[in-house]
């Protein structure tokens, strides 16, 4: 498969300091907040205004698109017998333009997308937005406290050759 886009993910639930939270993205340019509320109780340096100060003063820019791309849309259709479900979610309007900004984003800037569960494969960064943009020929990367899950779909299964790599 031809990789034409790279996106890294990372929930922010595991690290207890932004400090450290931000030596684990030192690369990236930009950071895409997925939550649909951006605020966090445990955590208060990841509430929204927290967070977008603390990167600006490392040039990381902030963008904040829960209320398209988040996992808890407010739109009820989203949901069936209260449980949401993605397949209906993908197919709405306001998700495919959250996409779309989401990938003109990432297409000119080394960009992470966030959400506040650590492992994402609990998470609708894997469930939702991982499965739209693979769709899409773009390389996920998942950060996992100090290490790179590359998320590489080959034939709609994980690549066994694709391991962990120390960041």
């Amino acid at each position: 498969m031809n990789w034409l886009k790279m996106i890294y993910t990372v929930g922010h639930s595991n690290f207890k300091s932004f400090e450290e939270f931000r030596k684990m993205i030192y690369r990236m340019e930009v950071l895409v907040d997925v939550r649909s509320t951006p605020y966090s109780r445990y955590v208060p340096h990841f509430n929204r205004e927290n967070i977008k100060y603390s990167l600006g003063t490392f040039g990381i820019e902030y963008h904040e698109m829960g209320n398209v791309l988040g996992g808890r849309p407010t739109d009820e259709d989203c949901y069936v017998n209260g449980n949401i479900k993605y397949e209906i979610m993908q197919e709405k309007e306001w998700y495919k333009e959250g996409i779309s900004a989401l990938i003109e984003i990432l297409s000119r800037r080394r960009t992470v997308i966030m959400c506040s569960e650590n492992d994402p494969y609990k998470c609708h960064r894997h469930h939702l937005i991982s499965k739209t943009l693979m769709d899409m020929d773009v390389c996920i990367i998942h950060i996992i406290r100090g290490k790179h899950d590359p998320h590489y779909i080959e034939g709609g299964m994980k690549s066994p050759s694709i391991k962990y790599v120390d960041v």
